[in-house]
């Protein structure tokens, strides 16, 4: 009986050890490349309907097209273009990255009839009145933040690795809002579940969650169809409704230009 005991125990602990060594062998750097490649795709079409939603609870509903393309060296290209409703019909955002130079990134305002170039300075700013800044319009570049998983947590019935993101490079630490954001990954799929936000005085300043996370038709990526931004500090938020995503159905890069910022193009 003893012995029988001792097996047990000695099952048990090994199991356990087992556990512990598979959790550090999982680096926060690890879980986030995992999410990038979730993430990549040689392009995408998708439909969009932004919807912000003051203090007082009233909303104001906006509906956008967006299409992405990557290149070989896995730098992307993003145009999005306001549709409806009048007031900001055509206002159009064209982000180019590069690996060799800053990234480009310009705004068309059709009511000034100017195109202006956002530049690292204006990262902070908000994005056409939303609560999400061109920072988080980007793309993340690995190599600017040190990844920490902090700890396992269930969100929304899903087990996350909690990634702590903390900016390094002086080019990120320069431009970035952000001390640090918590990023909640999903262990089965590698999508984001949720990220605080924290501001340079270390408030906890905004909060993005998704949710309806699924498989898009004719695609082995995942998307969150939900994505919500609460601001804390003004008790705004701003809730994207994702739809018709079309993953790696051929997109030219003619579309990516200043050019398209300023006059009717079709994406289809």
């Amino acid at each position: 009986m003893r012995t029988f005991k001792i097996v047990r125990i000695s099952v048990i602990l090994a199991v356990f050890s087992f556990n512990i060594s598979m959790l550090s062998a999982q680096t926060g750097l690890e879980v986030m490349t995992k999410n990038e490649r979730q993430v990549f795709a040689d392009d995408e079409k998708i439909d969009i309907t932004m919807t912000l939603v003051n203090k007082k609870g009233k909303t104001r509903a906006r509906t956008i097209n967006q299409v992405i393309k990557s290149d070989e060296t896995r730098n992307r290209s993003s145009i999005i273009r306001f549709t409806s409703p009048s007031d900001v019909k055509g206002t159009s955002f064209l982000a180019i990255e590069y690996s060799d130079r800053d990234d480009d990134q310009w705004l068309y305002l059709p009511a000034l009839g100017k195109t202006r170039r956002i530049s690292s300075s204006n990262q902070t700013d908000n994005f056409v009145g939303s609560d999400f800044t061109y920072e988080d319009m980007g793309t993340e570049d690995l190599e600017d933040f040190k990844y920490t998983i902090i700890k396992e947590e269930t969100i929304d019935g899903q087990n996350c690795f909690l990634v702590e993101a903390i900016p390094v490079s002086t080019s990120k630490i320069k431009e970035t809002g952000y001390s640090k954001r918590e990023i909640y990954v999903r262990k089965s799929d590698f999508v984001i579940a949720k990220i605080n936000f924290y501001n340079k005085n270390k408030v906890h300043i905004k909060t993005l969650t998704t949710s309806d996370v699924k498989k898009v038709a004719n695609s082995e990526k995942s998307r969150a169809y939900v994505i919500t931004m609460n601001n804390h500090k003004t008790n705004h938020k701003t809730i994207l409704k994702f739809a018709d995503f079309q993953i790696n159905t051929g997109v030219e890069t003619d579309i990516f230009s200043k050019r398209n910022l300023e006059k009717e193009y079709s994406y289809e």
